[in-house]
């Protein structure tokens, strides 16, 4: 009885090593812990246990935990990968910490990575003109005249947002897109309904006509997995806005 109590443990104990050694595990790491605006930042990493995808999401965050840059990764046969990417633009304006995350998804294979990096804004200093010595002549005061006082308007209370509710059949038709049963033109309603539930904000003019065709193909992949919940309603609709504000979405 010992004997094969002892022999299941033995077994037991295999299988957990088995598929520990087997789980998918992902790394990611900069070139450098500091930046400053116009650097290039080298960004690599190595995957373990891949699943049938040979591409990972990348995603930076800013000091306000907000998504402002967002990019696809091609993983080499051996797991490796290496991207590199530009300090700069609008979203490279505050000193302080960024956070850049790697996602892998290719069920039952899942895996998340992330660093942060330090990052400064470079502030050129003119150089002050020369003040000769010179007698400056006298200047006659002038009278001031008093000013008025403007009342003061009294702010209005304002009522905390209610959060908008995704219904089912967005993550529905998400899921359907990412396994290519429905068309781009079926998808783009979820986009439209993002920006008419304010969601998402864009200056175009979007009318129900518009059918948002022009979607890139590796969007696909955060859309299956907003479906299944392995990524957030917040994040998803960071990504959209994201796209939306560099015209990669557009109708």
């Amino acid at each position: 009885m010992r004997y094969a109590i002892l022999c299941m443990s033995l077994i037991l104990l295999s299988v957990t090593v088995q598929l520990a050694e087997g789980a998918t595990q992902l790394t990611v790491s900069t070139d450098k812990s500091s930046y400053a605006a116009g650097d290039t930042i080298t960004i690599s990493g190595k995957l373990l246990n891949p699943g049938d995808a040979n591409t990972a999401v990348l995603q930076v965050y800013n000091t306000f935990n907000v998504l402002m840059q967002i990019g696809v990764i091609n993983i080499a046969p051996d797991g490796t990968y290496t991207t590199h990417i530009k300090a700069e633009g609008s979203g490279w304006n505050t000193n302080g910490t960024y956070a850049i995350k790697v996602l892998y998804v290719s069920p039952p294979a899942n895996a998340v990575a992330s660093t942060t990096i330090s990052f400064s804004t470079i502030q050129i200093q003119t150089a002050q003109p020369t003040v000769s010595q010179q007698s400056t002549p006298q200047t006659v005061p002038q009278q001031t005249v008093p000013q008025r006082s403007v009342p003061q308007s009294t702010p209005q209370a304002t009522l905390p947002a209610t959060p908008v509710q995704i219904p089912f059949w967005a993550k529905d038709t998400a899921r359907k897109w990412h396994d290519g049963i429905v068309p781009n033109a079926e998808f783009g309603k979820v986009i439209q309904f993002m920006i008419s539930s304010g969601l998402v904000k864009t200056s175009q003019q979007i009318t129900s006509q518009d059918l948002f065709e022009n979607i890139p193909l590796w969007v696909r992949a955060p859309a299956g997995w907003w479906s299944q919940g392995l990524i957030s309603d917040s994040d998803f609709a960071d990504m959209v806005q994201f796209l939306l504000n560099n015209d990669v979405i557009k109708p």
